[in-house]
């Protein structure tokens, strides 16, 4: 049987092997519950707790202002409906290219009676600063720009916006999912940031939602006083204690070290043989991904092909899979539909090997058009 080879990191990343140890030790020996005040649920509060402490190291926040969710798309949800509803409606800005955890959570307020604007991106799938700035006004409540990209990997601007948010009232969130463990993610210049477990070798079924001390956050999931009252619901121990083993085992330089020549080889190999744009070429992303337009070629095909030869690759966001026809994220960066329905998204990992990407180099000749010589 044929090794698979993966390159859908930015879907879910390989559970890393000290997190499967830690997450099995925890079911099998540390499984009270963390409100309980027996002598079991004490010692599972304090490793929740020294969980917690571990994840905000990580992004360099106080633990006292992390607040434990199941995922990336609560945090986000939390985030922005949850600190809206109290500031009453206003107006709300986010970027035209955010992941729908954030889009959706726009749109509901805007149900609500909130105003909403998007911030327009250019080829190169970076904001538009100067529009940004005319868009805001006195009663903005919300900006929300994601940290990296989760379809072209292109990082945004967040220090500039920050700036241009200091003197305000307006609250900035970021999305950090796609770029926890991949740049040096800093909550520096923000009032809000969510990541996620399973992006990062943790197991699926946590994240967690940074937010400053000064914020109101009206919980979302009601029950028990969990989370300093802002999230009900009994913590999920062993998927946060997985995570925060994911989060001490980080290590962005290394990995960088590794990942950054493997896109700069296959980058070139794909422009070697074939018509392609390489979306956000020219711009600063991740150092994992790359997503690329093969003119004339459609992705579903494509993306048949490379599964039945064993490569494992994504049109985009991996919640919008078998729901639109194109990605409206490369369609929202100025790229025709017919342009948008034929882009790929290749993300790879610490286990990829530049062996791994010849062979797909190799697999695809027999899928695209090759270049003229």
């Amino acid at each position: 049987m044929q090794k698979r080879i993966y390159l859908d990191y930015n879907a879910t990343a390989p559970v890393l092997p000290e997190v499967v140890k830690k997450v099995t030790q925890v079911l099998t020996h540390n499984w009270a519950n963390p409100s309980s005040t027996h002598t079991n649920g004490r010692k599972a509060k304090l490793e929740l707790e020294e969980s917690r402490e571990a994840i905000a190291a990580s992004i360099g926040v106080p633990a006292r202002e992390l607040h434990l969710t199941s995922g990336g798309t609560e945090a986000a949800n939390l985030a922005i409906i949850g600190t809206c509803v109290p500031r009453g409606p206003g107006h709300i800005i986010c970027s035209a290219i955010e992941h729908p955890a954030v889009m959706e959570a726009m749109e509901r307020l805007q149900i609500m009676g909130w105003e909403l604007d998007l911030i327009p991106v250019g080829f190169d799938g970076v904001i538009d600063l100067e529009i940004l700035k005319s868009l805001l006004r006195e009663d903005t409540q919300l900006v929300s720009v994601m940290y990296a990209n989760n379809e072209t990997g292109v990082l945004q601007p967040i220090t500039e916006v920050a700036a241009l948010l200091k003197e305000s009232i307006t609250l900035f969130h970021s999305d950090g999912v796609q770029a926890w463990g991949k740049v040096n993610l800093q909550a520096k210049g923000l009032d809000l940031l969510s990541i996620s477990s399973h992006k990062i070798g943790g197991p699926k079924g946590a994240g967690a939602l940074w937010a400053s001390a000064s914020i109101e956050i009206q919980k979302q999931q009601l029950g028990g006083p969990q989370e300093r009252e802002n999230r009900g619901g009994t913590e999920p121990m062993p998927m946060v204690i997985g995570m925060a083993e994911a989060a001490r085992s980080l290590n962005v330089r290394t990995n960088n070290e590794v990942l950054i020549p493997l896109k700069k080889y296959f980058e070139i190999e794909l422009k070697k043989y074939f018509d392609v744009i390489i979306i956000g070429e020219r711009v600063k992303r991740v150092p994992n991904t790359t997503n690329v337009l093969f003119k004339g070629c459609k992705q579903d095909m494509l993306l048949m092909g490379l599964d039945i030869q064993g490569v494992d690759a994504s049109a985009g966001s991996a919640c919008a899979a078998g729901s639109i026809k194109y990605s409206k994220i490369i369609f929202n960066m100025g790229f025709s539909k017919e342009e948008a329905s034929s882009t790929i998204r290749f993300s790879y990992g610490i286990s990829t090997t530049q062996a791994d990407l010849a062979k797909v180099v190799n697999i695809l000749k027999n899928l695209v058009p090759l270049r003229p010589v």
